[in-house]
């Protein structure tokens, strides 16, 4: 009987990916001011947060904001297994802890969308996602 009632109800239909409640609560989203700032102080401070570009190599290449390091999301996960020397001589800077504060980036907001999740499911709590990602900031900076 209640298979057959489970039967006729209605499917539920959700465009909006699907996502934890503890995923939401710990990432930040950034917008295009926000990673303006950042960049600007990145350097400067050894307290502002981890800018980190999740896209492939060659994207990176063509073009990055100023302060931001690479790491392609396809490579994080395995990535954060790695020891802080191994990490540091494979992508060119220092490991991230547990307690750094990180932003990611990618193209469009997809890649560092699931950047995000990676992080937070490794128990990263200081995360930030630019939303806008490379898209925005090419087309804000240029103006």
């Amino acid at each position: 009987m209640f298979l057959r009632a489970f039967r006729r109800m209605p499917a539920i239909v959700s465009s909006r990916p699907f996502q934890t409640a503890s995923f939401q609560r710990k990432v930040a989203i950034y917008d295009f001011e926000k990673v303006r700032e950042l960049s600007k102080r990145a350097k400067a401070e050894s307290k502002s947060p981890i800018l980190i570009d999740v896209r492939e190599p060659g994207e990176f290449e063509a073009g990055s904001i100023n302060t931001a390091v690479n790491l392609p999301v396809g490579k994080l996960e395995d990535a954060l297994k790695l020891g802080d020397k191994e990490f540091l001589e494979t992508y060119g800077f220092r490991r991230p802890s547990i307690t750094d504060s990180i932003v990611v980036y990618c193209r469009s907001g997809a890649r560092s969308t699931t950047a995000s999740k990676i992080l937070s499911e490794k128990g990263y709590d200081n995360i930030g996602n630019y939303t806008g990602s490379w898209l925005d900031w090419s087309a804000k900076i240029k103006n």
